[in-house]
């Protein structure tokens, strides 16, 4: 038995014990998850390990000019990863506190910035899409203005409706009770159609993934038994 065939039993035995969630939470399954998280998480370590910490330490204890910059981009890290690590013991664990404070703010500031610059302002650009299919450089109604001017409303519309579905203001009336203001009650409606849209396609997507990694198990585990007891 080679390698690969044993790779493949492994593989098909994992799967079973995945698939055994089926029939409720159990120790086959708990095994498979906390196998699956060791080897991906020592497998993150030694990525990193190999292709970041050490190529840098190596990169600054043997060049010959260092300059304060290399300097401090090589001990912010190093202080932070004891910082880190102080987070094991009860009596230092404070000082963690403040390297994963700084992890969570750049975090937080980095996946702001990607929703402005990947989604905010692309749709915001998209919803600025002219309706005006005769101006120069769009094609006229015979051409598929009429189309052009359809989706970019519907773009726009869907924008709009979208972001006062999620305005959470609201004031107090002479009653005492707290609601949105009249007009936005009604200009939600369609807002809500949107979301409900938009969710159900994503999860008819995440359905259709999820199918689509059981059908690829399915197969790699009748051919493995094809392998196995019946070439």
């Amino acid at each position: 038995m080679d390698i690969s065939t044993i790779g493949l039993i492994l593989a098909a035995l994992l799967t079973l014990a995945v698939f055994s969630y089926l029939i409720g939470d159990n120790p086959v399954y708990r095994t498979a998850l906390y196998a699956f998280i060791g080897v991906a998480s020592g497998y993150a370590a030694l990525v990193v390990l190999q292709s970041v910490i050490i190529p840098h330490f190596v990169t600054f204890f043997t060049r010959d000019n260092i300059n304060p910059e290399d300097i401090v981009l090589t001990l912010l890290p190093l202080i932070g990863s004891v910082m880190l690590f102080m987070k094991l013991f009860r009596r230092t664990s404070r000082y963690g506190n403040i390297a994963i404070g700084f992890l969570v703010g750049v975090g937080a500031a980095v996946a702001i910035g990607g929703a402005l610059q990947g989604t905010l302002f692309p749709q915001v650009q998209a919803g600025m899409v002219s309706l005006d299919w005769a101006q120069p450089g769009v094609p006229g109604v015979s051409e598929g203005g009429w189309s052009r001017a359809t989706t970019a409303l519907i773009t726009l519309l869907g924008t709009v409706f979208t972001l006062l579905y999620f305005y959470y203001g609201a004031k107090r009336s002479d009653a005492g009770v707290v609601d949105r203001p009249n007009w936005l009650t009604w200009a939600v409606q369609p807002g809500k159609i949107f979301v409900i849209i938009t969710l159900a396609a994503l999860y008819a997507g995440s359905v259709a993934t999820a199918f689509t990694f059981l059908t690829e198990r399915m197969l790699s585990l009748y051919d493995l038994a094809y392998q196995l007891f019946l070439s």
